[in-house]
């Protein structure tokens, strides 16, 4: 769960803590994207052929090398290991000698292998280097004997995708959008009758020569990961509640495990495959009810209930039963089968329910209802819906379904939360507020809005406004509340980051980014945005390398 930049822990775990077991997963790996596994393949082959050596190691000197940093081998062979908490990108000056274990007199050869690979030279002992690591992000540095640090490129940064004994060798280059890069071959004594790159004969590198590779796209004209503003304090804003609403709409309360799962998406990997239906399928994930998805299977053997796993229920202020229909949709009857009185709770039969649908987030139509095991709630179709929610939540919801002119209508775009508070009693005191507008958008980029400093549990929130139109934020650290299926969600009471992805729609637009601080919290921090990616926005081509037979 939570596997964003998995990597990095996997790193410190193998190179740097290096338990008698390391590395070692305590998750679950099927969740993964496809795309990641050669990273993992990666990392577990380089800890198996550094081994014997990384039982030697020593901690370096903080204040040179950071918290934590260790250099790990013998005499002419060093993996080090780098960190950076922080925002910014720092370079931590490296030298080659007797402060990182080195200490014969001979030429090394210094590699990054994480989080790109990268060959960045030769060196005499008693030089220094500077080793950049970005922001948030381990490092992994090889320094080795000159020429023994196995095949790789130089010129630009790579990801050793496959090297398999009698298997073609597969590599990533990766290059940002636009840059030019001569590169040439480092065949550490391998014999290859071809090579290609996206399909292209490029033979001239196994005869030592370089070769001219351009990455497609427009060169950045500004770094994809900059601090835009700090956000200044305002009146609390008129559509307060939209942002809210905006923010906890773009989420769930499903257990990490399934969040992750619809990140990597679709599997094309059979044994994946098989281990995720594994985990999918099992009763015990399917009685626990810890998906939203059990609400719209018709399927009356599963059901979406308020999890007890901390011995009891994360509602905030009593919770609140949402549906997002993904979707405008016209509809003349919703249903929600609980399906017994005990389910209904805390609500009772032939009590009064209330709640509220809306097409926007903005305005909301208030409706009182009856509660009952089956509850069949009147909308007129004239009046297309996205969003529905209620002053609080049954325990346990068996199916919600959605009717026109007596058909039923497609659900595959519906989903559904319960444990976040309802806005009218948590409503919006303070806020902050900076704008920006964004004239490039690298891939994978996204805003992340920090609060540093004390906010309380669930205290703030943040969200933007794009064109005057909100738009909530999808993911969080520390996660937003869940219903576990094993550890439960931390609760913490500062520092939370928001983040939310920057869509290519949203370039050249007014973009204001709201923190919103919440009636009961604590306004002890200061909000500030910044535009980063994950991954970095490389663009990449395959080099695949033939071998002699």
């Amino acid at each position: 769960s939570c596997l964003d930049y998995w990597e990095d822990d996997l790193i410190l775990q193998a190179f740097n803590r290096t338990l008698l077991l390391s590395p070692q997963l305590y998750g679950n790996p099927w969740f993964l994207r496809d795309d990641e596994y050669p990273k993992l393949a990666r990392i577990f082959n380089l800890a198996r052929k550094y081994s014997s050596i990384l039982v030697n190691g020593t901690v370096l000197p903080e204040e040179k090398y950071g918290e934590k940093s260790v250099s790990r081998g013998n005499s002419d062979t060093r993996l080090v290991t780098l960190r950076n908490l922080s925002w910014e990108k720092n370079n931590v000056n490296l030298t080659i000698g007797e402060e990182t274990g080195l200490t014969k007199d001979i030429t090394y050869e210094v590699r990054l292998l994480h989080p790109v690979e990268r060959i960045i030279g030769s060196f005499e002992k008693g030089q220094s280097l500077d080793i950049p690591v970005d922001p948030f992000r381990s490092a992994l540095v090889l320094v080795c004997p000159d020429n023994e640090g196995g095949i790789g490129i130089k010129g630009c940064d790579y990801e050793l995708i496959r090297e398999v004994k009698d298997k073609p060798v597969i590599i990533k280059l990766k290059g940002f959008p636009g840059t030019i890069h001569r590169i040439r071959l480092v065949d550490a004594g391998n014999e290859f009758s071809s090579a290609t790159i996206d399909g292209s004969p490029v033979n001239s590198l196994l005869k030592g020569k370089s070769f001219t590779v351009t990455f497609d796209g427009e060169l950045l004209k500004e770094p994809y990961h900059r601090k835009l503003a700090e956000l200044k304090p305002c009146d609390v804003p008129d559509d307060a509640e939209a942002l809210y609403e905006a923010t906890i709409f773009a989420t769930d309360n499903n257990a990490l495990e399934i969040r992750e799962l619809q990140k990597s998406g679709e599997t094309s990997v059979p044994e994946v495959k098989e281990a995720r239906d594994a985990f999918l399928n099992q009763s015990l994930l399917i009685d626990r009810g810890i998906w939203d998805r059990y609400m719209f299977d018709n399927d009356y053997n599963t059901s979406f209930y308020v999890s007890r796993r901390r011995h009891k229920a994360d509602l905030l202020n009593g919770g609140s039963l949402r549906l997002d229909f993904g979707e405008l949709v016209e509809m003349d009857e919703l249903v929600i089968e609980v399906g017994s009185e005990h389910a209904l709770q805390p609500w009772k039969t032939e009590e009064a329910a209330f709640l509220e649908i809306s097409s926007n987030l903005k305005d909301w139509k208030e409706i009182r209802i009856l509660a009952n095991k089956t509850m069949k709630i009147n909308l007129d179709p004239e009046r297309p819906v996205r969003y529905v929610r209620f002053k609080g939540t049954p325990d346990k919801i068996i199916e919600v379904k959605g009717y026109l002119n007596g058909s039923e209508l497609d659900r595959s775009k519906w989903k559904g939360s319960h444990l976040y508070s309802p806005y009218y009693r948590i409503k919006a005191e303070k806020a902050w507020t900076a704008s920006t507008v964004l004239s490039e958008i690298p891939d994978g980029s996204y805003l992340a809005v920090c609060l540093e400093g004390e906010h309380g549990i669930e205290g703030a929130y943040a969200a933007l406004r794009v064109d005057d139109k909100p738009v909530g934020a999808p993911d969080r650290s520390p996660s937003y509340p869940a219903n576990p299926w094993e550890y439960p969600v931390v609760k913490a009471k500062s520092h939370y980051t928001y983040y939310i992805p920057v869509t290519s729609d949203m370039r050249g637009k007014n973009i204001d980014i709201v923190a919103l601080g919440m009636k009961g919290g604590v306004y002890n921090f200061k909000p500030e945005v910044w535009l980063t990616a994950y991954p970095a926005p490389y663009k990449e081509k395959e080099l695949i390398l033939i071998r002699d037979k």
